[in-house]
């Protein structure tokens, strides 16, 4: 049985130990941002063309509830492209900082427009934007999907004329 004291010193150890996690994680998430801002600073679109048309290994992300993660992945495994581009698509959330590039998924309220976002992990730089319409989510994984793919295709097709 707690007591009231009891209680509160309790409270107060937990809230301490969430206030030192955060700072301490913190300070690294801002070094790390700093880094990664700097980087970007660096970078010219033909070095987002070449980070877009190195990409194999994928993390799905959705910022909507009317579009699941899976639905996307289901959609780029069946599309003929996803093994010629020699993709990969991580599943877990835990794993997903082994991904090269981050992909987020969101419709905004009382539309039927779902948008992509196509994001290097590692500098944070945006690689590729679009849209499409549909009227649900199963209607637009396929089309998200068909954008996406033209998206690497054609960044690859660029660095090969490129060189």
């Amino acid at each position: 049985m707690y007591t009231k004291s009891n209680a509160r010193i309790g409270t107060l150890a937990v809230t301490a130990i969430c206030l030192f996690s955060f700072g301490v994680a913190g300070r690294s998430i801002e070094h790390e941002s700093a880094t990664a801002g700097e980087a970007a600073n660096q970078l010219t679109g033909e070095d987002a063309k070449a980070l877009l048309a190195r990409t194999r290994v994928i993390y799905i992300s959705s910022h909507t509830v009317y579009f699941k993660p899976a639905q996307l992945q289901n959609a780029l495994r069946k599309r003929s492209e996803f093994e010629t581009l020699k993709l990969a698509i991580i599943d877990t959330s835990d794993r997903q900082n082994n991904a090269q590039v981050n992909i987020e998924i969101d419709r905004p309220f009382f539309t039927y427009h779902f948008t992509y976002k196509i994001t290097d992990r590692g500098t944070g730089l945006v690689l590729a934007t679009g849209t499409v319409t549909a009227f649900d989510g199963n209607a637009a994984a396929p089309k998200l999907a068909g954008k996406i793919v033209e998206e690497i295709t054609n960044a690859q097709s660029q660095m090969k004329n490129s060189h």
